[in-house]
């Protein structure tokens, strides 16, 4: 879920810029505020930034919806994780070498 929350997240902070510079574009052309940029070319890149936004916007939107349903279906509990992983005894530390043979006895120096 988190990495699914994390990427539409993502997608929709840059769809919204899109759609915040179609935005500005538009207010700069009702405006006529003298610019060095084509007629022209400023109608192209609001309908370009308005399109990829939405778009944008509609996917980030079905990314964190699919998450939430991933989420109801495969849920985790953590309680059970932790308990899992915490109620085991460390046995390797009371193992012999990983060969599978017994250690040999140490001898007390004189």
């Amino acid at each position: 879920m988190k990495q699914s929350t994390n990427r539409s997240l993502l997608y929709g902070l840059v769809g919204g810029y899109l759609l915040y510079l179609a935005y500005e574009l538009l207010q700069n052309r009702i405006k006529n505020v003298p610019s060095t940029m084509a007629p022209w070319l400023a109608i192209v890149f609001i309908i370009l930034f308005t399109g990829i936004g939405i778009t944008l916007l509609v996917y980030a939107w079905k990314i964190w919806k699919q998450g939430r349903v991933d989420q109801d279906q495969n849920p985790v509990d953590l309680t059970e994780t932790e308990a899992g992983t915490a109620a085991q005894p460390e046995e390797e530390t009371k193992a012999g070498p990983e060969d599978g043979t017994e250690p040999e006895p140490k001898t007390p120096e004189e």
